[in-house]
């Protein structure tokens, strides 16, 4: 067995000191035969299994004992493995990342975009994802892996709700939302997917608002929702339409009762503004993102592996410095080795 001993001036190394000689030195074991300097590992002090270990050798190996690498099931890579379809098996491994498409006409319940997907497998049968969008206006998903009889035939993931998706109306209930426009009697108040549309808003009298440059009300679920007091009656009657220009107008008034029809009704001779600290939620109609619009933010996040791994680190400084001529290095006369 031969060393290697490299010795050192400076006093900032934790290394034995060598009075005999006046320097701080360490040794390195090696195996016999310097030529090709093999170390020999086993007689490294604290080297752990690791250090004689195999490598992963992919970024979906799952065998026991193998040493992972950057990368591996979607640890610290910024491009981690895209796949086509999202995948609809409980022998998945748990990955924090991957890329998964989603597809409108499927029948798992994902909807077409690019989503960034976590799998946890709790077992062999037992498998559950996650997807987080990568695109606009898309929602966060969370379904399970697990097949058994038919599963592959039915809903398997379900959007969850979130203030991206719902809102609280007026009357403390939760709803979904669109673009919603809450109506107060000086003003409007507009969520993001509102504030894509040309809104504006016009007072043109007691009692008396007009909505302008939206799509219209919403053309499927609620449109409009009416402040209520506690026993749940409305606080005031609204009259509402759309206008032949695609024009909002909302009226509001007090409340009378009709004996002829037994119902509470607008007093049209007696306009009321909406009340303070209370307004009216407005849901309107949104176009939907087009596929190709989507195809095409898709392809804004791309598949190129980085080329900066720290496995070519010299490389890639190597690279970084083309063309940049190198600082002048002095001999430190002080410097020694064997």
């Amino acid at each position: 067995m031969a060393n290697l001993v490299f010795k050192f001036n400076w006093e900032h190394r934790p290394f034995p000191y060598n009075a005999a000689q006046g320097k701080q030195q360490f040794m390195l074991p090696f195996a016999s035969g310097i030529p090709n300097l093999t170390p020999d590992i086993s007689q490294v002090q604290g080297a752990g299994t690791a250090s004689t270990g195999t490598l992963t050798t992919s970024k979906i190996d799952s065998t026991t004992g193998r040493v992972l690498r950057v990368g591996d099931f979607g640890l610290g890579d910024a491009n981690p493995i895209a796949l086509s379809s999202p995948p609809l098996s409980a022998s998945e491994v748990t990955n924090l990342c991957r890329r998964v498409t989603g597809d409108n006409s499927a029948v798992h319940g994902l909807p077409s975009g690019t989503y960034a997907m976590s799998t946890f497998s709790t077992g062999s049968v037992n498998a559950y994802a996650m997807f987080y969008p990568m695109n606009v206006r898309h929602d966060i998903y969370c379904g399970n892996l697990t097949l058994n009889s038919g599963s592959e035939t039915v809903q398997r993931f379900f959007k969850m709700l979130s203030a991206a998706n719902t809102t609280v109306d007026v009357n403390g209930f939760i709803k979904a939302a669109s673009p919603i426009v809450k109506l107060f009697a000086n003003s409007i108040e507009m969520n993001d997917e509102a504030k894509e549309q040309p809104i504006t808003f016009e007072r043109l009298g007691t009692g008396d608002y007009l909505l302008k440059g939206s799509l219209g009300f919403a053309q499927e679920g609620w449109y409009i929702e009416i402040p209520k007091d506690a026993n749940g009656n409305t606080v005031v009657a609204v009259l509402y339409e759309t206008l032949e220009n695609g024009d909002i107008s909302i009226k509001t008034y007090k409340r009378k009762f009709d004996f002829d029809i037994a119902a509470v009704v607008a007093d049209l001779d007696n306009p009321l503004d909406i009340p303070a600290g209370r307004w009216i939620d407005v849901r309107l109609h949104e176009e939907p993102i087009p596929e190709n619009l989507l195809n095409d933010l898709d392809e804004l996040v791309s598949d190129t592996p980085v080329e900066f791994q720290p496995t070519n680190l010299a490389q890639a400084v190597a690279a970084a410095m083309d063309g940049v001529e190198p600082p002048e290095i002095k001999e430190e006369q002080t410097n020694e080795s064997l």
